[in-house]
């Protein structure tokens, strides 16, 4: 798994991430994350808002060894 820091500020954040991984039938796939998140004053999240998207990819087309 990739995870990148994409901005912050004091009670913000937003985190981009990618990762491979396949089905029980050795399908492969690619998954595409990004979540922004929003924490109390004591560090409890208060808000969160994901995206996900897989995509299927040949196992030759691995980025992720």
């Amino acid at each position: 798994m990739i995870k990148e820091l994409c901005c912050h500020d004091s009670d913000r954040i937003a985190v981009h991430f990618t990762c491979e991984w396949h089905d029980r039938d050795r399908k492969w796939f690619r998954s595409y994350d990004n979540k922004n998140s929003q924490f109390s004053s004591v560090g409890l999240v208060v808000y969160r808002h994901g995206s996900l998207n897989d995509l299927a990819v040949n196992e030759g087309e691995c980025l992720f060894h």
